[in-house]
């Protein structure tokens, strides 16, 4: 280890120079020297990175492009043509068809372009805000007009359960219906359902045998049947209301040909004048007949 040597008044002193010497010499021993970090030369693009911006690039004009198009005045729906035969006004669907056609698809396309636009989902609209509609059809015409056909649903009678609604022939409640008493339309009483609007109150079986009933009652008595009533907690029966005042009982799923015979053979040969008079007519159990006479 080298030891400064100390600087007295009795000796001579060290120079600048001597100083300097001795402590280079002492501490380059410990020095740690320290070299510059190499540059790396930039990296060059590769042939895939090149082809991937082109691509890249090139989708994203295309999409700008087919959005400037889509969005061109030249082929948005404009003119629309409503033929609708029944209740339903024409403008009332109109109005509809325009709302629907004033949206907007991913926020940015409009539905009213000629090539987005889309039946199933405007028929899906107008079927919801008008219950009474029973079919749709829809026919564009380039580039710029839409024809829609609106066929509505065919009246059967009056559904009631507490509320009432009227129903077509497939059972489903398209509207609301006033609880009226008269004979111009069909009721029918159940429980089986609510009775909502926009659904299908009664099934295509029982729809199906209140209309043969309807037409073979009135073939084989000449009255109409006014009303029918039909729970759920007998439901192998049907009761049909007549114009005549008395009901007529049947059995569900059986021999309806049988019993209109049997009808008409009791009502000719046992009943005669004396129809007014009748309360009931039970047909359930096939020849045999049961009826009885108000008191």
């Amino acid at each position: 280890m080298k030891i400064c040597p100390r600087l007295s008044l009795g000796r001579p002193r060290l120079s600048l120079g001597q100083i300097r010497l001795w402590v280079e010499n002492h501490f380059m021993e410990s020095r740690i020297l320290y070299t510059a970090r190499e540059n790396k030369p930039a990296r060059k693009f590769s042939k895939k990175r090149i082809w991937f911006l082109l691509i890249f690039l090139g989708l994203l004009a295309f999409l700008v492009g087919a959005v400037y198009l889509l969005r061109l005045p030249y082929w948005q729906i404009k003119k629309i043509e409503v033929v609708s035969p029944g209740v339903l006004t024409s403008q009332e669907v109109r109005a509809k068809i325009e709302d629907f056609l004033g949206g907007r698809l991913l926020f940015f396309l409009p539905r009213s372009s000629f090539f987005l636009f889309k039946a199933n989902s405007l028929a899906a609209v107008l079927e919801r805000d008008f219950p009474q509609i029973e079919l749709l059809s829809f026919q564009k015409k380039f580039p710029d007009s839409l024809a829609a056909g609106v066929k509505e649903r065919e009246l059967f009678g009056i559904f009631c359960n507490e509320e009432c609604v009227y129903i077509d022939k497939q059972g489903f409640a398209y509207d609301s219906a006033p609880n009226s008493s008269g004979s111009l339309l069909i009721k029918i009483k159940s429980d089986v359902a609510p009775a909502k609007i926009g659904s299908t109150v009664l099934d295509a079986g029982l729809m199906n045998e209140f209309l043969l009933i309807s037409s073979g009652v009135g073939k084989a008595s000449g009255v109409k049947v006014i009303a029918y009533e039909f729970s759920s907690k007998v439901s192998s029966e049907i009761k049909a209301e007549t114009s005549e005042g008395f009901k007529i009982i049947f059995k569900r799923a059986g021999n309806f040909e049988n019993s209109f015979r049997a009808l008409k053979t009791v009502l000719e040969q046992e009943i005669k004048d004396k129809r007014l008079q009748l309360e009931y007519i039970d047909l359930r159990f096939g020849n045999k007949v049961f009826y009885r006479f108000k008191k």
